[in-house]
């Protein structure tokens, strides 16, 4: 199983809060976290930030990868196989939805999804796919949890991010939602002190339709590569 490691990066402190909407909800998550998964201070909160924005953009690079319809087959599969080591297993599930079915999504497995994903790209059912995440994240149900098979101890919290997702054919669009998912983490100590991530599952809590004006800014994106947009 592969752990998203946190990592030391340099003047993160000058950066971190930035990815907040304002000093003060920088300064509550700071206490948060530091009371939750007893941080010693605030440089080892901007860490722990930072990893989880890491593992985000990972994903949603991944993601993006995968749903590109340039990329050959070998190289596919080698992403699916680097996504689902993200996760705790390739049974972890994750859920779907589209505008119709917001209140009803679909739970599958993160190995059905991704293969779900490579299939589109490889029937090019769009010939280019736009997968953003808007930079406000929201934390919550941070909870200290111990597992006696397992004889560990972890962090187990939910990070809340609205994803924007266009589908075109030739400059036409076929396809786009807003979702806002609950990506749930679990982070366990290692032995440096610091914490690894891997990814548990992934629900949905609400799917809308796009406003034009965000639909036609996806559609002057020329590159397959995911990005964080910084407003809504």
């Amino acid at each position: 199983m592969k752990k998203i490691g946190i990592f030391l990066v340099g003047l993160i402190f000058l950066f971190a809060p930035n990815a907040f909407s304002n000093q003060k909800e920088w300064t509550s998550l700071n206490k948060v976290l530091q009371d939750k998964l007893e941080l010693k201070n605030e440089m080892a909160a901007l860490f722990f930030v930072d990893s989880v924005t890491t593992a985000v953009d990972e994903l949603l690079q991944n993601l993006q990868s995968i749903a590109n319809p340039l990329i050959s087959s070998d190289e596919r599969k080698q992403i699916v196989v680097k996504t689902i080591n993200m996760f705790e297993s390739a049974n972890s599930w994750v859920q779907v939805s589209t505008i119709k079915s917001s209140n009803k999504p679909e739970t599958i497995s993160i190995s059905e999804y991704l293969n779900r994903l490579g299939y589109l790209a490889a029937k090019k059912a769009y010939s280019k796919i736009v997968i953003t995440l808007h930079p406000n994240k929201r934390y919550s149900g941070i909870e200290k949890t111990s597992d006696p098979i397992k004889n560990v101890t972890y962090y187990s919290f939910d990070l809340s991010i609205w994803q924007h997702f266009a589908g075109f054919r030739e400059g036409e669009l076929i396809y786009a939602d807003g979702t806002r998912k609950l990506i749930n983490f679990k982070a366990t100590k290692n032995s440096n002190g610091l914490y690894d991530l891997i990814i548990s599952k992934i629900s949905v809590s609400q799917t809308i339709p796009l406003t034009n004006a965000r639909i036609n800014r996806l559609r002057k994106t020329s590159s397959y590569g995911g990005y964080y947009e910084k407003s809504m």
